[in-house]
């Protein structure tokens, strides 16, 4: 899952900005199950990985600007595609 979401990103980054992302990193999405909004206030929390992941491609841009594009993965029944939104 981990290695399909990591080459779906980078191809998808490939095709939006026509090059190779320098860094491409995921990480794997987290609950609590204790404590929502009190680790930041020295309190107790229970935090536990959920098997859900975000993906991030990078590249440097020349100049000031900055572009970002979502690509979401939806499910429907046993099919799985990819949305690609941009701003």
């Amino acid at each position: 899952m981990k290695e399909d979401l990591k080459a779906q990103t980078e191809q998808a980054f490939q095709q939006q900005f026509s090059t190779t992302p320098q860094l491409v990193c995921f990480s794997p999405g987290r609950i609590n199950l204790l404590g929502e909004h009190i680790d930041y206030n020295a309190g107790f929390v229970l935090p536990a990985a959920i098997d859900k992941y975000v993906c991030v491609a990078l590249a440097p841009t020349t100049g000031d600007s900055r572009r970002h594009t979502l690509l979401k993965m939806r499910q429907h029944g046993h099919s799985t595609y990819w949305e690609l939104w941009t701003k």
